[in-house]
């Protein structure tokens, strides 16, 4: 019953989307109607091209980091996001200043460490971005597991040679 009350807005919006698939002022309403269906093709698209847009741009972050994380929440029957796109969207997260959805994103690519050579950047760059932000506690921390995670990469050695560790 509750989706019959979106359709009409789902269908405008789509209509619209046609004409201009990566228009920020669209999308989210669109995202908002769709993800009463977190099954649908819709919810998964309209999300996928949100994400997208904060990876290939410099803009809608704010929006990629709510939609990122409504996304991981309610997809059905699970996100459908790859490894690569989860790194970058990471990295644009990081310069962002989202920390916690980074941190999310990590916790989910930790575990495939080994198959992710470019993982140890983005757990330099999250170190830093740390840093950054005046918390040398969680800056070390991301620091070591570039250590543990990758020891022979660049990251760890640049890490060795600043003294980071």
């Amino acid at each position: 019953m509750r989706n019959m009350k979106f359709e009409p807005a789902k269908r405008i919006f789509k209509q619209l989307l046609k004409e201009r698939p990566t228009d920020l002022e669209i999308l989210p309403h669109m995202y908002t109607v769709s993800k009463t269906a977190p099954d649908s093709e819709d919810y998964h698209q309209t999300a996928s091209t949100i994400l997208k847009i904060c990876i290939d741009s410099n803009q809608g972050h704010s929006l990629a980091n709510q939609v990122f994380n409504d996304y991981i929440r309610l997809a059905k029957p699970a996100p459908r996001l790859n490894t690569i796109t989860c790194l970058k969207l990471a990295s644009r997260f990081a310069k962002a200043g989202f920390m916690d959805t980074v941190e999310k994103i990590i916790r989910i690519l930790l575990p495939k460490a080994t198959q992710l050579p470019d993982l140890a950047s983005l757990l330099s760059q999250t170190g830093y971005a740390f840093e950054q932000q005046q918390n040398p506690a969680k800056a070390k921390q991301y620091y070591q597991m570039v250590l543990k995670h990758f020891p022979n990469s660049d990251d760890a050695n640049h890490l060795v040679k600043a003294n980071k560790t």
